[in-house]
């Protein structure tokens, strides 16, 4: 199992436990019924100068049986926004959280303009009632909170983009890896 999934199941595990644990929230009070629980998992960053959603994922939780679905939607996943002609050249579901983040000025317009899209996606199937915002920050405080991921590298990595002040370098074995290295972790390209 990859780094990603790892960390994504770990994320959601948690996630439902806090909300499990907070009896107010509706996510725990859907839990209690026993009703499917659907959450998109945002992972944003800002990087010179401009909003990304490069992670898209649908995570489904059923109290009943207790699996969680996770559902990656590609970030370059073609959109048609044919109902709404003041948005012009969003071809892409990534590029919809930086179009409403700059048009409304916060966040959780870009995020509930891609949850309401996601759920187009899916013709109408799914309801994605919850969102969760996941940024470099955010992602390096749960990898250190939870005490560093082990990852078995399987060859070497090494990446420098001095545009983005980004410079990876592993070399294999297994290694444990802090929230900072586990964030270079997940970045590298090929």
């Amino acid at each position: 199992m990859n780094l990603r999934k790892i960390i994504l199941i770990s994320a959601a595990a948690v996630i439902f436990l806090s909300a499990y644990l907070s009896w107010k929230s509706p996510v725990a009070r859907s839990i209690r019924k026993g009703e499917n629980v659907n959450i998109l998992l945002v992972g944003t960053d800002f990087v010179q100068n401009t909003l990304h959603s490069d992670t898209i994922v649908l995570m489904s939780y059923s109290p009943k049986n207790g699996f969680l679905d996770l559902v990656s939607i590609p970030r370059d996943t073609k959109i048609n926004f044919a109902d709404d002609s003041s948005i012009k050249g969003i071809h892409r579901i990534n590029e919809v959280f930086a179009y409403y983040y700059k048009k409304e000025k916060n966040y959780a317009a870009g995020l509930d303009a891609i949850r309401t899209l996601a759920a187009s996606l899916l013709h109408g199937r799914v309801e994605i009632p919850f969102y969760i915002q996941v940024n470099y920050a955010s992602f390096i405080k749960f990898i250190d909170i939870i005490g560093g991921v082990s990852v078995d590298v399987e060859e070497a990595m090494k990446y420098d983009d001095t545009a983005q002040n980004l410079h990876i370098d592993f070399k294999p074995g297994l290694q444990r890896l802090n929230g900072k290295k586990a964030l270079e972790y997940v970045r590298y390209r090929v």
